[in-house]
């Protein structure tokens, strides 16, 4: 017989499992973005509009801790259909200069999605 003690923290597994499963599934759908040969410049250029996206700016507000925190790194899902645009220096450049000081593309991917 298997007893089961309620911890503190066991009222929080729901939301951490639920939080790695949704990190999981960006990662996923981030790598297999990065995999298209072709990128689309039209896509890309839309992208442009992100930087006005409150979205954006919530993840650029909480991405200056180190490394960036699991809540932080979710609030990137919306962007992951753009994932391609980052093989492009030129949009890569530009993500770099909208999220400098606290952080740069390459070390979201790599806290985020554990790649570069």
């Amino acid at each position: 017989m298997v007893v089961l003690r309620k911890t503190p923290l066991s009222g929080r597994r729901p939301v951490a499992t639920w939080a790695i499963a949704a990190l999981a599934l960006v990662a996923i759908l981030a790598l297999s973005a990065l995999r298209v040969r072709a990128v689309d410049e039209s896509k890309c250029e839309g992208a442009m509009k992100l930087q006005s996206d409150p979205a954006t700016a919530a993840f650029k507000a909480c991405a200056g801790a180190n490394p960036i925190p699991m809540n932080c790194c979710i609030k990137l899902a919306p962007f992951v259909q753009y994932a391609e645009c980052l093989q492009v220096p030129k949009y890569r450049q530009i993500a770099d200069s909208f999220l400098a000081p606290e952080v740069n593309v390459s070390r979201a991917l790599r806290d985020c999605l554990g790649s570069n």
